[in-house]
């Protein structure tokens, strides 16, 4: 996930313990159907096998369905057929679904108390679907989860183990298959999304599997992209590489649109400013216009993206700052910023998410950062000044501190 840096205001730092930990998924899985490589049942083929189990309207409990954008599914029973009629809570159902989770990246989280149960974090890595859905977008030098759109078909998928105090996991679920469970568990009653968390009771058939490549946390350079040609502007002092059938348009004196055919909607903008941008890390309250967003991060080129292909061109190492944005529902917005020589270069693209999220926009995206370079390499980062004056307190002992930073961690934490 995206590392935030937040500004914590009347603390002083004693020390940082950095805790580190990888949750370890249970090996357990659902027993293992025949695999049938034969498509799911069109609306009209004659020869659906198993149907969705009949719901009494009588006993059926209300079922505050969401409204759902149309969307025409050929699974049938579908999620989307499940949620305009749903069954009572605790009623055994068959669904035909995709399952993100099969080429989702397993998110580290700490282990729930024992004696709760761990709600479903992450839900588009877990989600089932009508049609496939990328649960994990990757780019710069971060995973993230993709968002579920709140109008369209989807579940939650959970298992029997994790209904269990002290258990958190993910699904260990076949990509595309029928699954039989039901809604309305007991043990997830005060999660989010409590109406759409599905309870999967067995596999029951599994479908040809096709599923992306899981992420391992490397992106695959764009093909072709060690020839890629390069855009320069010497007025401006920079250069980057970009796909050969993107289009450039020029915006302004100092702002340029990289467009992609397959996305005339979401160009990569890159825009000069005048003056350096950087964080001052003793005034953290105050931000540079161009770090103001849901949350920033500290970036530079080299550190992830391709970096075990010594094939490609070496980059230039340029260190700036990531800036996320949400400027509408259905899309987000990321930046990369560099500065040098007097400038501040913004590197932005907005894409979309849910549904129409696109893995190749924001790897050729993730590409042209990685690619950019400055004609005159910058100089070091400017240090802030020091602060010598403390104001008027009230100031905290060590002890005092540390007890505050235990209390507030949740647990033990040893001074250094």
């Amino acid at each position: 996930m995206k590392r935030l840096l937040n500004g914590l205001a009347a603390v002083t730092v004693i020390g940082l313990v950095v805790l580190a930990f990888w949750l370890v998924f249970s090996g357990r899985t659902a027993p293992q159907p025949q695999v049938d490589a034969t498509p799911p049942s069109s609306p009209g083929d004659t020869t659906s096998v198993v149907a969705a189990q009949p719901v009494d309207a009588a006993t059926a409990a209300p079922t505050g369905a969401p409204t759902l954008a149309p969307f025409q599914s050929n699974h049938h029973p579908g999620v989307a057929d499940l949620l305009r009629t749903k069954p009572a809570p605790g009623q055994s159902v068959e669904v035909d679904a995709y399952f993100s989770g099969a080429s989702a990246a397993p998110f580290s989280r700490p282990p729930p108390p024992r004696d709760q149960v761990a709600c479903p974090l992450f839900p588009g890595s877990r989600a089932l679907t009508d049609r496939p859905f990328l649960g994990v977008l990757m780019y710069l030098n971060a995973a993230t989860g993709n968002a579920l759109p709140e109008d369209t078909p989807w579940l939650i998928a959970v298992t029997p183990e994790e209904a269990q105090p002290a258990v958190a996991g993910l699904p260990q679920l076949p990509y595309h298959a029928r699954l039989r469970g039901h809604l309305g568990d007991a043990a997830f009653t005060n999660c989010d999304h409590a109406d759409r968390i599905f309870m999967v009771e067995q596999v029951v058939k599994v479908y040809e599997q096709n599923p992306p490549d899981p992420p391992t946390f490397q992106l695959k350079p764009p093909a072709g992209y060690a020839k890629w040609p390069r855009y320069h502007d010497d007025r401006l002092g920079y250069s980057l590489p970009y796909p050969p059938d993107w289009q450039i348009q020029r915006l302004d004196d100092v702002t340029l649109s990289l467009k992609g055919p397959q996305w005339p909607g979401n160009p990569v903008v890159i825009a000069v400013h005048k003056g350096e941008t950087h964080y001052d890390q003793y005034d953290p309250s105050v931000l540079p216009p161009l770090m103001q967003g849901q949350g920033f991060g500290v970036f530079e080129q080299g550190n992830w993206l391709f970096a075990s292909d010594q094939s490609l061109p070496s980059s230039q190492r340029l260190a700036g700052y990531e800036v996320e944005q949400a400027p509408s529902a259905g899309s987000r917005s990321v930046s990369v910023l560099f500065s040098g020589n007097g400038y501040t270069y913004e590197l932005r693209l907005v894409y979309p998410t849910g549904f129409a999220a696109s893995q190749a926009l924001l790897t050729d995206y993730t590409a042209i950062v990685e690619g950019f370079t400055l004609s005159k390499a910058p100089g070091p980062t400017p240090t802030a000044p020091i602060k010598q004056n403390l104001g008027s307190g009230p100031f905290l002992s060590q002890d005092q501190a540390a007890t505050l930073a235990r209390k507030r961690a949740g647990g033990t934490l040893e001074l250094l």
